[in-house]
């Protein structure tokens, strides 16, 4: 059995990605700053073990593309809307 998983990132700019275990950035894509926090999150026998929460970020940060922008935004109002 192979491990699969991936990464919670966040930079000290307050842009957040998830990424794949094995296709790891040490920057951000957005503003090119070191990762200030990194979480591995083990998705191969319990999807999701180790999801930190704490790290999505509740705003979007100014300068984020809209299309990430939006999906922040989705995921508040589904938070908010959906319990």
């Amino acid at each position: 059995m192979s491990f699969e998983g991936r990464y919670q990132k966040l930079c000290p700019n307050g842009h957040y990605e998830e990424q794949d275990v094995y296709m790891e950035t040490s920057r951000c894509e957005i503003c090119s700053e070191k990762w200030e926090k990194s979480n591995l999150i083990d998705d191969t026998n319990n999807p999701g073990e180790g999801f930190d929460e704490s790290m999505v970020p509740t705003k979007a940060p100014k300068d984020l593309p809209l299309k990430q922008s939006f999906g922040l935004f989705l995921a508040d109002w589904k938070a908010k809307h959906f319990k």
